[in-house]
């Protein structure tokens, strides 16, 4: 009962409290053995004004028709009063109209709301911004001490705009008639203060400037921020701590307002102490791993500068040690001996190990769309095992990589005893689905339009289904493919896809006629894949293809024979298999920022598996990532490919067909050059292309990229060397430039937009122009 207490006398008023225990206890209880069994015949709400009776409804949990139950009539009180719109509550039953049925009535008292929010004194803003920024608002229920945080919101505008001087009074009028009540908030705003100097006292191991430039909020020319001073303060002693001197404090700071200057001088005084290196390392009170184990996660060195930094980043990974082997209780302290005098610091490295913790049950929230299964079979970490760190991070990897969700957070709440915890999934799921009507621009493939219907976890299974039909000048396509990444709920994927594609060609230097068209090509076919995940970094694939291309209206100055650049019109069907094998450590497979990605492929073609085509063709493709401080990103990628034609008895021999060949310069290769310009026009059988790009975060989902690309393609492979200015082919292209990325929010597309200029090349300028290129594209380069 003193849960009842709590809630019906939220005013410390006993007689409510006194009251609702005769009506509660007025209706009989089914605990009671000899007491009848009531029904509710009907709920009403008596009270309410303001607060639809409809939302009153749907707030309770006794419903008309429901067997009266005391322990759900507490629960609706509590519900009701949580919901903040009410200072009393009271419950009673009255006779319903047959016997054994009751009426449950509800009576309740309306909290006062809010009529008029009005401002006074206010000159730097208006009231829409106040409006916007505190947490009441007309109609609301009124809250005194909402209103006291909505000045200290106001408040804090004018603090971080330098009025330190600012003055916020809140004063409300009661309309008994209406119940309502009129709020006034009354601001006083001084006026603006900025910071005249920095003074620093005591700096002896660096200058007084430098000193004061590790404020952050508080320079010369800041907005006086007095609030944020002293983290300013602790700023300052983390920079001499890093620097080895241990025991610096700033001892003193005061404050000098000068009001005609609107100025305020900031006098500090610090002092410094000695400078440490690291001396004698010991630790005590580790059994689970040996010193030299956590030497190696300290990487302090004797004799070495000893910074805070580093102490407090190897003590937090000798700590990462013991959860990754579920001792998420242990402890590890470092106690620090200085000798002044040979100005060293020997430290000794206290562990408390305690127990291994365990799993006692896997939650999984926020997922209203993804089954939970789906998720579940993503996990390397289940309810009995050992709750081991490392592997709640590989867990959250691995949801964070399906692409289903924006957040994956591991939490974690207190089992049933101790060393046992419950591991909590909270994700935030993202727009898998999507049907799109539009059309665009690529570099590529010129003006488009497009009809796309998608789903990357389509029926919340981890299905994968698209149809996508374009159209456009250059490109007419319709493509088909479904996905399951977990055939009969094995680590084993199957994909099928269908594709008839019309695309036409064209060259970046006029034939004879004055024209730019090449050819145009008629792809149609399908592939059946399965592919295996081995572990958590290699997965193998084998993919058969069926497919018929059509080579037509080829350009004039591509039908001589013999020429370098000559296509010959074909009619063929391929059919192929291919194997390839993946190894995938990368952190984040849409925006990643270390690890590896290595591909490696071989496309058999003709031969035993028949029809007109015989080839083999292999493609290595590799990737790689290193996070940079400040928040640059260092990737790399590389793509070396090599195809020959062979001869087969049935159909004799057949050179890499032209749908298969590689081809260099362009958006995806090399930057700076026009599309497919690159090597010859006829294709190349042997490829090499290098992409380097320095990326940063500029704000929210939009990034910023330098890059630099070198590469070319070959007739064959046995020309690498040779040079055939003609062809477009020998010695190495380079391009330069920036670029921009956005990825559309709560999607995996990605936009790409690259400027590159041609760097040192002998090639044409329609091949290179020297003014540069804009390269426009979806889907990032690697």
């Amino acid at each position: 009962m003193s849960f009842l207490n709590a809630r019906l006398a939220p005013r410390g008023t006993i007689l409510g409290f006194a009251l609702l225990m005769v009506l509660v206890a007025a209706i009989p209880s089914r605990a009671q053995d000899d007491a009848p069994v009531l029904k509710i015949s009907s709920v009403k709400i008596e009270g309410n004004k303001n607060v639809s009776s409809l939302v009153i409804f749907g707030h309770l949990v006794e419903k008309e028709g429901d067997v009266y139950s005391t322990r759900r009539l507490r629960m609706d009180i509590h519900n009701l009063f949580s919901m903040g719109d009410f200072s009393d509550v009271k419950a009673f039953g009255e006779p319903g109209e047959k016997q054994g049925q009751v009426v449950l009535v509800f009576q309740v008292v309306e909290k006062p709301v809010i009529g008029k929010i009005a401002f006074v004194g206010n000159k730097k803003w208006d009231s829409k911004k106040f409006l916007e920024e505190i947490k009441s608002a007309p109609k609301a229920p009124f809250d005194r001490s909402k209103l006291n945080g909505d000045e200290d919101i106001i408040r804090k505008l004018y603090q971080d705009e330098g009025y330190s001087n600012i003055a916020v009074t809140v004063k409300s009028t009661e309309l008994t008639e209406k119940n309502t009540v009129d709020v006034t908030f009354d601001i006083q705003e001084g006026f603006q203060i900025k910071v005249g100097a920095v003074t620093v006292l005591g700096a002896e191991a660096f200058s007084a400037k430098k000193v004061a430039d590790q404020m952050k909020d508080n320079r010369n020319g800041d907005k006086y921020k007095p609030d944020l001073l002293g983290d300013d303060l602790r700023k300052i002693e983390d920079f001499y701590h890093d620097e080895g001197y241990l025991k610096a404090v700033v001892l003193d700071h005061h404050e000098t307002l000068v009001p005609e200057k609107k100025r305020v001088y900031i006098t500090l005084t610090v002092k410094e102490g000695e400078k440490y290196v690291v001396g004698n390392l010991q630790f005590h009170g580790n059994v689970l791993f040996d010193d030299d184990e956590l030497l190696k996660a300290l990487n302090l060195k004797k004799g070495e500068l000893l910074r805070k930094k580093d102490l407090d980043e190897g003590t937090r990974k000798m700590k990462t040690l013991y959860a990754d082997k579920a001792y998420i209780y242990s402890n590890v302290v470092p106690q620090i001996q200085y000798d002044d005098e040979l100005k060293k610091a020997d430290i000794t490295f206290e562990f408390v190990e305690g127990q291994p913790a365990y799993v006692q049950d896997v939650k999984i929230v926020g997922n209203y769309k993804t089954l939970d299964y789906v998720i579940r079979r993503e996990l390397a970490i289940n309810a009995g095992d050992k709750f081991e760190a490392a592997k709640i991070r590989l867990s959250a990897q691995n949801l964070y990589n399906l692409g289903f969700f924006d957040e994956v957070n591991p939490e974690v709440e207190p089992g049933d005893g101790p060393g046992k915890e419950v591991l909590v999934f909270r994700v935030k799921e993202r727009h898998t689905g999507s049907i799109s009507v539009g059309g665009g621009y690529s570099s590529v493939d010129g003006f488009v339009g497009n009809v796309k219907i998608s789903d990357t976890n389509w029926f919340g299974k981890g299905w994968n289904a698209s149809l996508d039909v374009e159209f456009g000048a250059l490109q007419t396509s319709f493509s088909a493919s479904f996905t399951e990444p977990w055939l009969f709920n094995t680590r084993t994927s199957f994909t099928l896809s269908v594709f008839d594609t019309d695309r036409r060609f064209l060259g970046a230097v006029p034939d004879i006629t004055g024209s730019t068209q090449l050819y145009d090509e008629i792809q149609k076919g399908g592939s059946l894949s399965l592919g295996r995940r081995l572990d958590r970094y290699w997965t193998v694939f084998g993919t058969y293809s069926l497919q018929e291309v059509q080579i037509t209206n080829i350009g004039a100055g591509e039908t001589i024979v013999g020429s370098p650049s000559y296509i010959a019109p074909t009619d063929s069907w391929t059919s192929s298999f291919t194997p390839r094998i993946v190894y995938d450590s990368r952190d984040k497979y849409d925006y990643p920022t270390m690890g590896w990605r290595h591909q490696l492929s071989v496309e058999f073609a003709g031969g035993p598996l028949g029809l007109s085509n015989n080839y083999i063709k292999l493609i290595e493709d590799t990737s790689h990532f290193i996070p940079l401080p400040a928040g640059f990103v260092f990737g790399e990628h590389v793509r070396f490919g090599a195809g020959e034609g062979y001869w087969f008895p049935r159909t004799g021999y057949t050179d890499l067909p032209l749908f298969a060949k590689f081809y260099a310069g362009g958006t995806d290769t090399i930057r700076g050059y026009t599309e497919r310009s690159i090597g010859p026009v006829s294709g190349s059988n042997a490829l090499l292309v290098s992409n380097t790009e320095m990326r940063h975060d500029i704000v929210g989902p939009l990034r910023a990229i330098a890059f630099f690309d070198i590469g070319n393609a070959w007739s064959s492979i046995y020309n690498l060397n040779e040079y055939n200015l003609a062809a477009n082919e020998g010695g190495l292209q380079m391009g330069t430039g920036i670029g921009a990325r956005l990825t559309i929010p709560g999607t995996l597309i990605a936009i790409r937009l690259d400027y590159g200029w041609p760097i040192d090349t002998d090639l044409s300028t329609a091949v290179a122009p020297r003014g540069g290129t804009l390269h426009f594209n979806l889907g990032d380069l690697f």
